[in-house]
């Protein structure tokens, strides 16, 4: 299992300062939240949840009709075994 790097830091108690991407993280949560609050007060807090739903559920219907996201997998499986490739190139036979 692959561990985030914000995870991989926290584990392993490194006091690297945090780049971009863990700084987008970081804040994520509490912007979303702040922006997410006063729409559930406007529309109540069970239409949001419908509304987040529907989004979530029409996001992964698209996802099985853009060719870059449905042949993903299959992508990652034609990616070379470095190690196999090496012993292949010292290997005359």
């Amino acid at each position: 299992m692959q561990l985030d790097v914000a995870e991989n830091r926290v584990l392993s108690g490194s006091q690297i300062a945090p780049g971009p991407r863990e700084t987008t993280q970081i804040l994520g949560a509490p912007l979303g939240l702040a922006a997410a609050a006063p729409i559930a007060d406007l529309l109540g807090v069970r239409a949001w949840s419908a509304a987040g739903g529907v989004a979530c559920l029409t996001m992964g219907i698209i996802g099985f009709f853009v060719p870059s996201i449905a042949r993903i997998e299959a992508r990652s499986r034609q990616v070379p075994d470095l190690e196999s490739a090496a012993v292949e190139a010292q290997d005359p036979a």
